[in-house]
C-alpha cells in the first residue's frame, strides 16, 4: 500500500511488489476492505478512490479496474470470506472477541430459555444489517432448574450494530424484532465495556509491602531460623511463652517470609542474646528437630553481588579475628541461604584470600571451626546468586550444635531397631504435652513441673491407640506410673509387652471401658492419641468413661484432638473449641496447645477433671 502511494504521488504506474492484485470492472465508485492486521484482530478500512493508474487510461464512464486482494500480513490470519451484494461491497471479515466503543457485536440478554437458537436470532437481527456471526451461552440448567440464556451477535460493520441497537429502543410500526413476541422481553446494547477497565496494580502494591518488610526485618534482626512453613505459627507462640518467661531467652519476633522455596520459611526475631536462644532451642529434643538451620546475623547489610561486594565485606568481617586471641588456631566455616551460593561465595573469597594480608593465619574450612561466618541472601525469589540482592551477614563464634545432624539433636533419635529407645514418634509427643503445660509450680515452660511428677508417680493410666506403646513406655519409665492399661487393637511393641506394668487390652476403646467398670478399674490419668472418624468421639469417650465410674473424681486428662475437616489453622482451631466448651462443664485448669509434634490439623488438650 506504501508502494502504490508513492507511485501515485509521482505519476508512475503502480507495481506489484509482493502484493497479490487481482481487478474488478467498476465505475467511479469507492470500494473498500477490511483486512487483519500482523497478530491483532482490530479491523481497518482502506478506502481507495479513484486511482490514477487507472484512470490515466480511461476518458469515459467505462468500467475500470481496481484492487479487490491483497496479501495477508499474519501467518495465523484465518479470514472468513463473507459476500454481501449491499451497495456493491465486498468484505472481508473476522470473529472478534474484543469489544470496542464502536464494535460490530452487540449483547443480547433475557433471550427465552426455549425455542432460541442461531436461525432465529439471525432471522431477526438480520434486519438491521449482514450477521456475521453468532453465538448463544447459558443455555445450560442451574441447581433450580432454571437458565438464563443470553447471545452476542457480531455484524459485518459497526453501523449495523447501532442501527440494531437503536432500532430496538425505539417503537415503529415496521415489523422490527421488538414487535416479535420470541424476542420482545430481550434487552440490547452494545457489548463493549460498560465501565472502563482500569489495570489493578495490586501486584505492585504487594511488591511494594513485600519490600517494606524486608527492610525492616534487614534492619532490626539479629536471628533467623529456617524451618517448615507448618510450624513458623508454632514457633512464634513458643518464642513468645518464653520471652514471657525468662529475660535470659527474652526475644521479639518480627515477622517471616517467604523465600520461594515450597515447604521452608524463614522466621526474624530481635534476641536479647542470641548465643543463649539457639543453645536453649537446639537443647529441646522436640523442637530442635523442627528448625532446620539457625542463622546468627550482626546487622551487616550488603545491597549488591554475591562476588564482589558481599565477597569483600565478608572477607572485612573476618579479618577482624586477627586480634582474637590464638590466630593459629582460628577456622572460619562458611553458611549461607539458599545453600546454592556458599559455593559461589567461596570460591569469590578463595581468589581474593591471599591479597589480604590480615587473613595469613585464618583458615575457613567445614570440620574443625572456631567461627560461623554467615550470608543469607533476602530477597531469593526475584534475583539469583550474581545479581543485585539485599544480603545480611553475621560472624559468630562456633555452637556445638552447628554441626549436628537434624536427626542426631537433641534425645530425639528413633532407634531403627524398633524395640529401644523411643519406640516412635508419639514417645516425646507426651513429654512436650506435659513440658508445656503450665500447671503447678516454677516458670520454666520445659520441663515437667514437679506437681505433675507427684500427681502421676504411682498412678493407674490408660493409653487409648497405644500400639505401638510410645505413651505407655513414657508412662511407665518416665513418669513413674504404677501400671498402665494399653487400649489398642494393634500389636504392642516387644520391648513395651515385658515392661512391668504394661496391660494390653487388645480391644476397642468401647470395649475396654465396660470391661475396666467390672474389674473395678480407678484411672487417675486418661490419655488418647487415637485416630477416629469423628473428632468429638475423643471427649465423648472421656465422658462415658466418667459416667461409667472408672475416672478418678479429679482425673488428669491428655486428648490429642485430630481434626479431618478443614483447611486452615483457623478452621481447626474453631473446631477444636467447640469440644473444648463442652469439656469445661466437666473439666478445670483446661489449655489447648498446638505441639511442635502435632500435625496441622491437631490439637493436644489437657486438664483436669472436677468432681
Amino acid at each position: 500500500l506504501n508502494h502504490h502511494k508513492e507511485c501515485r504521488h509521482n505519476s508512475q504506474p503502480t507495481k506489484n511488489n509482493n502484493i497479490s492484485v487481482f481487478c474488478l470492472l467498476s465505475s467511479v465508485k469507492t470500494y473498500s476492505y477490511s483486512f487483519k492486521q500482523k497478530s491483532r484482530f482490530n479491523k481497518k478500512i482502506i478506502t481507495i478512490l479513484q486511482p490514477p493508474t487507472l484512470m490515466r487510461h480511461s476518458y469515459s464512464y467505462l468500467v475500470v479496474a481496481t484492487i479487490v486482494i491483497f496479501m495477508m500480513l499474519s501467518r495465523n490470519s484465518n479470514t472468513d470470506r463473507t459476500n454481501t451484494s449491499q451497495n456493491g461491497v465486498l468484505a472481508f471479515s473476522t470473529t472478534s472477541s474484543s469489544a470496542l466503543p464502536n464494535s460490530r457485536k452487540i449483547f443480547v440478554g433475557n433471550l427465552p430459555p426455549d425455542n432460541c437458537d442461531v436461525s432465529s436470532l439471525r432471522e431477526t437481527f438480520g434486519q438491521f444489517g449482514v450477521v456475521d456471526n453468532i453465538s448463544i451461552h447459558g443455555l445450560w440448567k442451574r441447581s433450580d432448574g432454571q437458565s438464563t440464556p443470553y447471545a452476542f451477535v457480531s455484524f459485518v460493520d459497526a453501523s449495523s450494530a447501532n442501527q440494531a441497537i437503536e432500532g430496538w429502543s425505539q417503537s415503529l410500526s415496521s415489523p422490527l424484532p421488538r414487535n416479535n413476541h420470541l424476542f420482545s422481553g430481550c434487552t440490547v446494547r452494545s457489548a463493549a465495556p460498560m465501565q472502563p477497565r482500569h489495570k489493578s496494580d495490586a501486584r505492585k502494591a504487594r511488591a511494594k509491602e513485600q519490600q517494606k518488610l524486608i527492610t525492616h526485618l534487614t534492619n532490626n534482626a539479629n536471628v533467623i531460623l529456617q524451618c517448615p512453613k507448618s510450624h513458623l505459627e508454632r514457633i512464634g507462640e513458643y518464642l513468645k511463652s518464653l520471652s514471657a518467661s525468662s529475660s535470659e531467652h527474652g526475644c521479639h519476633i518480627l515477622g517471616s517470609i517467604d523465600p520461594g522455596r515450597r515447604t521452608i520459611g524463614l522466621l526474624f526475631i530481635k534476641s536479647n542474646d542470641p548465643l543463649k536462644l539457639a543453645d536453649k532451642l537446639f537443647n529441646l529434643p522436640y523442637l530442635a528437630t523442627v528448625i532446620n538451620k539457625l542463622y546468627i546475623v550482626d546487622g551487616d547489610v550488603v545491597h549488591g553481588k554475591l562476588e564482589s561486594d558481599v565477597t569483600k565485606a565478608a572477607l572485612e568481617k573476618i579479618a577482624t579475628l586477627k586480634d582474637c586471641g590464638d590466630t593459629d588456631h582460628v577456622v572460619v566455616r562458611i553458611q549461607s541461604f539458599p545453600p546454592k551460593i556458599r559455593e559461589s561465595l567461596i570460591s569469590s573469597m578463595d581468589a581474593k584470600w591471599d591479597e589480604m594480608e590480615e587473613l595469613a593465619n585464618i583458615d575457613f574450612k567445614p570440620n574443625g571451626f572456631t567461627h560461623t561466618l554467615t550470608v543469607v541472601q533476602m530477597n531469593t525469589t526475584t534475583t539469583k546468586g550474581d545479581e543485585d540482592a539485599t544480603y545480611m551477614l553475621g560472624l559468630t563464634p562456633a555452637m556445638p550444635t552447628d554441626a549436628v545432624a537434624i536427626n542426631d539433636r537433641g534425645r530425639f533419635r528413633i532407634s531403627s531397631a524398633g524395640d529401644e529407645g523411643a519406640i516412635c514418634r508419639a514417645y516425646y509427643k507426651i513429654e512436650e504435652a506435659l513440658s508445656r503445660y503450665s500447671y503447678g509450680d516454677g516458670d520454666d515452660t520445659d520441663t515437667i513441673s514437679q506437681s505433675i511428677r507427684n500427681i502421676l508417680a504411682g498412678s493407674v493410666a490408660l493409653d487409648c491407640g497405644a500400639a505401638p506403646g510410645g505413651w505407655t513406655k513414657y508412662m511407665l519409665q518416665e513418669l513413674g506410673c504404677q501400671t498402665v492399661y494399653s487400649v489398642d487393637p494393634g500389636e504392642l511393641s516387644t520391648s513395651v509387652k515385658e515392661l512391668a506394668g504394661t496391660q494390653h487390652m487388645q480391644m476397642r476403646v468401647e470395649n475396654a471401658i465396660p470391661q475396666l467398670s467390672k474389674n473395678n478399674v480407678v484411672l487417675d490419668l486418661w490419655a488418647s492419641d487415637m485416630c477416629l472418624h469423628e473428632m468429638s468421639d475423643q471427649v465423648n469417650f472421656l465422658l462415658r468413661a466418667k459416667e461409667a465410674g472408672i475416672l478418678n473424681a479429679n482425673a488428669m486428662f491428655i486428648l490429642t484432638l485430630k481434626c479431618n475437616v478443614g483447611h486452615s489453622s483457623a478452621s481447626y482451631n474453631k473446631q477444636v473449641e467447640r469440644e473444648v466448651q463442652q469439656l469445661k462443664a466437666v473439666a478445670r485448669d483446661i489449655e489447648t496447645i498446638h505441639l511442635f509434634s502435632n500435625r496441622s490439623g491437631e490439637r493436644t488438650v489437657i486438664g483436669f477433671l472436677t468432681s
